[in-house]
């Protein structure tokens, strides 16, 4: 298998640390053994592939607690940038808080907590909006067109603050490319209001590696947003009951984009002009 990863950032990724950052109550999953990934691991999976640097995502699990995140971004002295999970009423002075400390966007994860957190957040998007902050949702493509406008309408024309999709847009493969919900989403592709992340293959498909049903979907995406709205990420530690081999996840990207311009806008480029990785 190629080694594609020399000198990429991977966009999507979790530290889950409970040794040191104890999962607190409320909504989320709770990860098994397997499924824990700490600050040292992940250095580590990154030397092993040639990784850069990182966009880390606050996971369900740490609620708003952002603690587990921000403690893995300071050890990596600059190389990560972190998408956080914050209440709806936060402070100005927070949010400039985990700005100085790389946070660069939120997460709104309509998917592991429902749809409530969307709606929550109206009054904050336009905030963020003025901050040049991202917005990733996490939702499913058939949800999608119950929040388009709550999404898309704080984004003001030129602005350089915009929506961050999940895992390809979280596609229901049975329902194809066609699906309402998937079409929204490459529409909010073709207008320039979001970025995609190329992720999550494992989480969708109903194929075993190299995930073959998922082509179409990739496909459409690539066309809709262009290589220069994509983003590449793992999701390690990789949830679920299907763990593949990190490198398994560069391939997919491999396979998806063959060209070695695309592919290093999509890992390289695209993550330093997006995010200010260095």
């Amino acid at each position: 298998m190629p080694d594609i990863g020399q000198g990429g950032y991977d966009c999507h990724l979790h530290v889950i640390d409970p040794a040191r950052f104890p999962y607190g109550p409320g909504p989320g999953y709770l990860p098994r053994a397997e499924e824990k990934g700490d600050a040292a691991l992940l250095r580590e999976t990154f030397a092993a592939h040639g990784i850069a640097g990182a966009l880390l995502v606050q996971p369900s699990i740490y609620g708003t607690d952002n603690g587990c995140m921000l403690d893995a971004m300071a050890r990596a002295e600059g190389a990560y940038r972190g998408i956080a999970v914050i209440a709806p009423d936060i402070e100005d002075d927070e949010l400039d808080r985990l700005a100085a400390a790389g946070v660069v966007g939120i997460r709104l994860n309509a998917e592991n907590l429902g749809a409530a957190v969307m709606l929550a957040a109206r009054d904050l998007l336009p905030r963020l909006v003025e901050r040049d902050w991202y917005i990733q949702v996490q939702v499913r493509a058939t949800q999608l067109p119950d929040f388009a406008e709550l999404l898309t309408s704080p984004i003001k024309p030129g602005a350089t603050s915009r929506l961050i999709f999940d895992h390809l847009g979280f596609p229901e493969v049975e329902r194809g490319v066609d699906d309402p919900g998937f079409q929204e989403v490459l529409r909010c592709g073709r207008e320039r209001l979001a970025l995609v992340k190329l992720s999550g293959a494992f989480r969708h498909s109903c194929q075993t590696f190299p995930h073959a049903d998922l082509d179409p979907f990739a496909a459409a995406l690539l066309e809709a947003f262009g290589p220069e709205n994509c983003i590449w990420g793992s999701d390690w530690p990789f949830f679920g009951d299907t763990k593949p081999p990190y490198a398994a996840t560069l391939a997919m990207l491999e396979r998806w984009v063959p060209d070695p311009a695309a592919r290093r806008q999509i890992l390289i480029e695209n993550p330093r002009r997006c995010f200010g990785l260095p």
